[in-house]
């Protein structure tokens, strides 16, 4: 956001010398690994986003107007809410989805003083602390976190999502708590995608 206040205002020197700025955006969001192929990225919803920011209070309100696309959410009415915040406090107008209201706990400051022992006592400092199964499952499951996010929510997987049991000779459910299946034929392979109902 900043790189683009520098281009509009025609350099840092402007910017520095700005004490409020509006900044009005407006596309649509998308996801990917939810479309038909691969490949796909699916739209997730559109929006309209307007920035007013007081350099000099540290006050910012971002004013939001989302249409939710994105599979069974898509018939939900349009959302509108608005956010507010200065540098302790904030607060959400009103419920979007998978939000509520109220008030929210903000922490904002730049160019902090880090003390230089800050990073030394880090889990990972200790070697015997990475574990590769965690690793893998991060790496086989971020995809489709990011994509959840993406559409406005978190998703936190049991398993990894990349996961094949063999449910019997020929038949393999992919990834716990989908209803992907792939049945071996004799000429290639047809995958199911049933609903996420205990149906």
């Amino acid at each position: 956001m900043l790189n683009r206040a520098f281009n509009a205002l025609r350099g840092v020197d402007a910017l520095a010398a700005t004490s409020t700025l509006q900044i009005e955006a407006n596309g649509e969001a998308r996801v990917g690994f939810e479309g038909s192929d691969p490949s796909d990225v699916v739209a997730a919803d559109t929006y309209i986003r307007s920035y007013s920011i007081d350099l000099d209070q540290n006050l910012i309100r971002v004013d939001v107007t989302r249409q939710p696309l994105f599979e069974a959410f898509q018939f939900f009415p349009e959302e509108n809410f608005a956010i507010v915040a200065n540098q302790d406090i904030g607060h959400l107008s009103n419920q979007a989805l998978f939000t509520f209201p109220g008030d929210l706990a903000v922490t904002v400051e730049s160019n902090p003083l880090v003390p230089a022992d800050h990073f030394e006592n880090l889990a990972l400092a200790d070697p015997t602390a990475y574990v590769p199964a965690l690793a893998e499952f991060g790496r086989q499951s971020h995809h489709l976190v990011m994509a959840f996010f993406g559409a406005g929510f978190t998703y936190f997987p049991e398993q990894p999502i990349r996961s094949v049991t063999e449910l019997a000779p020929g038949v393999h459910h992919v990834a716990a708590g989908t209803g992907s299946l792939i049945v071996e034929q004799t000429d290639g392979l047809v995958s199911l995608e049933a609903p996420l109902s205990p149906a």
